[in-house]
């Protein structure tokens, strides 16, 4: 499903079009909003801007979207460029958009229409340039039935519909999204981990009501607190950040030590393109003692591998 999703969103990053997504929240709205902007603008100098339109009240909206010259409100000592106006030439996402006051809406259709904008407490027009994208866990069909939501500004947002199912509709991503993270730490905090086949059953058994971002923190704090360079299911339980680190393994030894010697051996037979003899010599044992740690610690034999003991 997010290879779908990213396929998806590969197609509409060669039209310039509004971009509406929907899904639970923790689904990864941001996520494929931020990605969809990269396709869009592969070159670096194009802004990429978001506001959860429920995260603070009507008139600071207002002038966080719009903008506001100096002395339009109380506290407001110098003028300053709104969001609208700062990603011009780029993308503008808006989260939770249908918690946005119906003023507020009115306003935001204007400069969709008009595509200028005019910052609180000013006159003057301002030329700007946004490719819109939007993210809501409602319903804005259903709003709009209910007088909530306008109609006209609706079908402005709405011209393609992009919906993400929770994680528990599409186990397939668990581990994709897992590994994603993972990739990405490693090239942050080196060396890079891996999952044991425990770790992905783990995952994988678990309903995550909270969904990607959900996983995703689970991930990043294991990766934080882990003292193997094999994740097993015992580093995503118990982890609490607001106490320090003990400095005592989650894990038993014996299954670290295992996850750990199943993970070195791993990389050395990648590294020597599976060729036995030579990972044996690199790991200074016989290719009898390679084949015999091999099947204890569940390591197949690839195919196309043609050394024998």
């Amino acid at each position: 499903a997010a290879r779908g999703l990213t396929r998806v969103l590969d197609r509409l990053a060669e039209r310039s079009v509004s971009v509406l997504i929907s899904g639970e929240s923790g689904v990864g709205k941001e996520y494929a909003a931020r990605y969809l902007h990269q396709r869009r603008f592969p070159e670096p100098g194009h802004p990429f801007r978001a506001i959860n339109c429920a995260a603070l009240p009507e008139t600071l909206l207002e002038a966080e979207l719009f903008g506001h010259e100096k002395g339009a409100f109380t506290g407001a000592d110098r003028a300053r460029p709104g969001l609208i106006e700062l990603a011009s030439g780029g993308t503008l996402f808006l989260d939770e958009v249908g918690e946005m006051p119906a003023a507020m809406q009115a306003k935001l259709l204007r400069v969709l229409q008009e595509r200028t904008l005019t910052h609180l407490g000013g006159k003057a027009e301002i030329p700007v340039e946004v490719e819109l994208v939007s993210a809501t866990n409602r319903d804005l069909r259903a709003m709009v039935e209910a007088g909530q939501f306008r109609e006209d500004l609706y079908y402005r947002l709405h011209v393609v519909h992009v919906e993400i199912p929770p994680l528990r509709e599409r186990p397939e991503d668990i581990l994709w999204f897992a590994r994603q993270l993972i990739a990405r730490e490693a090239r942050l905090h080196p060396p890079r981990r891996r999952l044991s086949p425990a770790a992905e059953s783990w995952l994988t058994s678990q309903p995550w009501p909270g969904n990607a971002r959900e996983l995703m923190h689970v991930l990043e704090r294991s990766l934080i607190f882990s003292e193997c360079p094999v994740l097993t299911p015992a580093d995503f339980q118990d982890v609490d950040m607001s106490r320090p680190s003990s400095g005592e393994p989650k894990a038993g030894l014996r299954d670290c030590l295992k996850e750990s010697e199943r993970w070195y051996i791993e990389q050395a037979l990648e590294q020597h393109g599976w060729r036995m003899g030579e990972t044996a010599e690199a790991l200074k044992i016989s290719r009898k003692n390679l084949w015999e740690r091999m099947n204890r610690l569940g390591i197949e034999r690839r195919s196309g591998s043609r050394e024998s003991v």
